[in-house]
């Protein structure tokens, strides 16, 4: 009830403020309509420079604050998406000493889910979150190769780069040398 009415009040200042800028804008019209020519032009092109200084100024300060808030969250977002490949990495050891063990995998899992939380990409949440499900379901399955590779490619839209050439191995056959044998169970 209270969103009800707090939208109708919204609506009804911005019907007031529509009709009063209305109203302001029918007087200057006026004001404008009795004068000569020979003043409305300059006053024309006065009034259209200073606007599209003030736009210019807008759009560019608007432009400039999203790119340096893209930056501050890259600063953040690349030691994290570090740490996951240097997770993955670990994951494959040429030693079965050098293993990780299933609690440190899970550690790793839940800090991992905590930083995309705050730091991750819609895209990146989303991938994360389908990879760590099924994961949670089977932690064998080859499916869970390529919803890691999901993950990965979508760091990598988040971070800056296109992914339009990569097909469905590309990325996992840089660490695992027989993805090929998966593709083609696939």
């Amino acid at each position: 009830m209270k969103d009800k009415i707090y939208a109708l009040l919204a609506i009804s200042i911005f019907a007031i403020c529509l009709w009063y800028f209305y109203q302001a804008a029918i007087y200057v019209i006026n004001i404008f309509v009795g004068l000569p020519k020979e003043i409305i032009a300059p006053i024309i092109a006065g009034i259209s420079v200073v606007l599209a200084s003030l736009i210019t100024v807008i759009l560019g300060k608007y432009f400039e604050r999203k790119y340096i808030v893209s930056q501050e969250q890259r600063v953040k977002r690349t030691p994290m998406y570090q740490e996951l490949i240097t997770f993955i990495f670990k994951l494959l050891p040429e030693k079965e000493e050098e293993r990780l063990s299933e609690s440190e995998q899970v550690e790793f899992i839940r800090k991992f889910t905590e930083m995309v939380l705050l730091w991750g990409s819609n895209e990146v949440i989303k991938e994360w979150s389908l990879f760590r499900t099924n994961i949670m379901k089977s932690s064998q399955s080859t499916d869970n190769l390529f919803l890691l590779e999901n993950v990965l490619i979508a760091i990598r839209n988040d971070l800056g780069h296109k992914s339009s050439g990569i097909k469905k191995g590309d990325i996992l056959r840089l660490f695992i040398n027989d993805i090929d044998d998966y593709l083609i169970k696939k």
